[in-house]
């Protein structure tokens, strides 16, 4: 026993003593420095940056167990909650404390601009010859951005048949011209929520990204889409406002990945200024690209919109496909970010391009449909959001004529055939070029002799279109190259031609918000010059007795009819109290009591979003042999914050969109019933759209704002005996 004892204490002394040996024969002394504990704050801890008060993001040590009030997003990422009295920064080094964390982050918020507004001016299409299949959609002519990238003839060849499409945006909903569609997998990062319809858009900007990637095509309705056989996966990553956060964004690609998507379209990011990935990047999106990457998904996401000279994050990670943008005639776009980080370019338009050279901007972008002020119509938009699309579709493509090819084949083949653009080979601008479809068809076709090709196009007889394309130049091949993805764009927008308002609009206005960390979207736009406004007015004595006509529909709101409510997260809703005459008004906004002006009730929550908004509208005729058009109506008000709501009415264009007159804009508390009127006579001969609506910029704050209104009335006048 004595002798074992002996050993072990031999053996003791000796792991002891050798590691002193090794470091120069030096023992330890009582004073020296402890070993440092390992830093495990992220990058991503910026406070300057918008980001999520009420959590942060904590990575837990693999195998380790959460702790409780941990709400898990994927993988070993989890919301940590910000303990009280503490800020989200003093919480990530609370955080770090915990031997089972690994990381702590900031959770980044991204935004998105609602785009301006402006008259369809646009008339440019591709000049040319057409060839390949043209399908019958009577817009198609004015899609120019598809004869750019060689889709007539690439849909010869295939359509997309059997790939799967993920959308990580604000949801898809169909219109007229996507009901073709029969989605799959849907899922709603925000409420974390599954299910057929519970990633429908309330916000438009991914209606519009799916028009370029999928819109039914051949149908002889509205416009055309790229891959139109493919299988669309909406998953909602923002909100109503164009809101998310980076956890909601890595929840969509985790979601994407484990439910069989062959393509990821990111039309969102945030800008890197002068930074390069890895620098500029957040570690919960890098591991969720990552897992997505090693799942052979094909991850495309826009370079942004932020006139920076680096590619916008998550697109600058070097398993993404980063899309520049270029505008009519392949030049690149003011808005356009560039960079080393560029894959491809592909067209995105430019609202701000003088294409006849009458020195007016022509607004000429990609159109589609999607819906504006919940009104659904055919809308120009411009962006890399909108290029984004069309590199996604042109995956999918390829994809389905060679199911057997990698990502990163698919990469290269969409890098050598690109058409060569700027500087000889690959540059900072268009990166390796402008995509071409049918080249990377034939390009796969050779590669992958042996891969079955998806269902071709079914030739149509009759061509819808008078307008033909501009021939596509020869394209210089460049060789391949790893690129380093990019973000997205800035939102901006431009109405197309006839809208036909839905029954149950879907979007609503986006108010001013304090900038996040932009995650503008796809669009970029111009605002169009101001209209005469007319100045309100109390009600005219008329100096004869007129003879009026009633214009306007139900509207004492008496029954449900006559009106479309916008379907937000707050909608518009009829009422038996208060009201101005009857039995029913219309309240918008949020309405309390001033007795419990403290907190709102359950029944107005809405956990999706920090911001409600309220809209209901009506179009109508206005006609042009009146000589007075006259709009009124009565209204009770309220409100108890200083800024940031207000409660509004407008005068649109029922075909554009544009907003001609701005009829009250105000933030009031009205205790009593008030008239307000309005001369619409200058406005005589135009279908217009009578648009109220209540803007709530933080329902959880308690701090109501909201508008009853009754009894309107839109009265067409000519003078006695006329």
């Amino acid at each position: 026993m004595k002798r074992r004892i002996s050993s072990l204490l031999l053996l003791l002394l000796i792991a002891l003593v050798l590691p002193s040996l090794a470091a120069g024969f030096s023992l330890p002394t009582a004073s020296a420095s402890p070993t440092p504990r390992p830093d495990k704050t992220a990058a991503a801890v910026n406070p300057a940056l918008a980001h999520a008060s009420d959590h942060i993001l904590v990575k837990l040590v693999p195998g380790a167990r959460p702790a409780p009030g941990l709400r898990h997003i994927f993988g070993d990422w989890y919301r940590a909650p910000v303990p009280a009295g503490k800020s989200p920064v003093q919480a990530v080094s609370t955080w770090s404390d915990h031997n089972e964390v690994l990381l702590t982050e900031l959770d980044y918020l991204v935004q998105v601009e609602r785009p301006p507004f402006g008259p369809l001016t646009a008339t440019a299409s591709a000049n040319g010859t057409l060839a390949g299949f043209v399908p019958n959609d009577p817009l198609f002519g004015l899609q120019w951005n598809f004869q750019r990238i060689q889709a007539p003839t690439a849909w010869e060849t295939n359509t997309g048949a059997g790939v799967k499409v993920a959308i990580l945006d604000s949801g898809v909903s169909q219109g007229s011209d996507l009901n073709c569609r029969s989605f799959i997998d849907d899922y709603n990062a925000l409420s974390r929520i599954s299910g057929p319809g519970v990633a429908a858009d309330d916000f438009g900007h991914g209606t519009h990204v799916a028009g370029t990637i999928a819109q039914c095509t051949d149908n002889s309705i509205g416009v055309a889409g790229l891959a139109y056989d493919v299988q669309i996966m909406p998953v909602k990553v923002l909100n109503d406002l164009g809101s998310g956060t980076f956890s909601d964004i890595a929840d969509g690609f985790d979601w994407a990945r484990s439910h069989g998507a062959d393509v990821i379209n990111l039309s969102v990011g945030g800008p890197c200024y002068t930074s390069e990935w890895p620098q500029c990047s957040n570690n919960i999106l890098n591991d969720a690209i990552q897992a997505a990457a090693e799942a052979d998904i094909v991850i495309v996401a826009a370079a942004g919109n932020f006139r920076q000279s680096t590619v916008a994050q998550p697109a600058n990670h070097p398993d993404v496909i980063a899309v520049a943008a270029t505008n009519y005639h392949n030049d690149h776009p003011s808005y356009s970010n560039s960079g080393s980080a560029l894959s491809v370019s592909a067209p995105g338009g430019d609202m701000n391009e003088d294409t006849d050279g009458d020195g007016t901007a022509d607004q000429i972008a990609i159109l589609q449909q999607t819906f504006v002020h919940g009104m659904w119509g055919f809308y120009y938009m411009d962006g890399t959001s909108m290029a984004t699309a069309h590199v996604s579709a042109a995956v999918a493509l390829l994809r389905s004529r060679a199911p057997t090819a990698n990502r990163l084949q698919i990469q290269q083949i969409l890098e050598s055939t690109a058409l060569d653009l700027g500087v000889e080979g690959f540059d900072t601008t268009f990166g390796y070029g402008l995509i071409q479809l049918n080249d990377a068809l034939q390009a796969i076709s050779e590669q992958f002799p042996t891969a079955t090709p998806g269902p071709s196009a079914t030739p149509s007889p009759t061509a819808s279109s008078t307008p033909t394309p501009t021939p596509t130049p020869t394209r210089t091949p460049t060789p391949t190259s790893t690129l380093t993805p990019t973000s997205t764009v800035t939102p901006t927008s431009t109405v197309t031609p006839t809208l036909t308002p839905s029954a149950t609009p879907s979007a609503s206005p986006t108010p001013h918000l304090q900038p996040a960390l932009w995650l503008p979207l796809l669009w970029q736009g111009t605002h169009p010059p101001p209209p005469p406004s007319p100045t309100p007015t109390l009600t005219p004595t008329p100096t004869s007795t007129p003879l009026c006509s009633e214009l306007l529909g139900n509207g004492s709101f008496e029954t449900p009819d006559a009106w479309q409510i916008v379907n937000t997260n707050l909608p518009a809703r009829y009422v038996q109290q208060p009201v101005h005459s009857g039995q029913a008004a219309m309240l918008l906004g949020q309405h309390l009591p001033a007795t419990t002006v403290s907190r709102r009730p359950a029944a107005e929550a809405t956990p999706a979003s920090t911001s409600a908004h309220s809209a209901v509208y009506q179009t109508l005729l206005l006609p042009d042999t009146s000589t007075d058009l006259r709009l009124s109506f009565w209204y009770q008000s309220g409100s108890a914050m200083a800024d940031g709501d207000w409660q509004r009415v407008w005068l649109l264009d029922a075909h554009t969109l544009t907003v001609i007159a701005e009829i009250m804009n105000t933030l009031g508390q009205d205790g009593a019933w008030t008239p307000y009127h309005f001369d619409l006579t200058a406005y005589a001969g135009q279908e217009v759209a009578i648009y109220f609506d209540v803007n709530n910029n933080d329902v959880d704050d308690g701090m109501p704002t909201w508008m009853v209104v009754d009894d309107v009335s839109v009265l067409a006048c000519t003078p006695a005996g006329r």
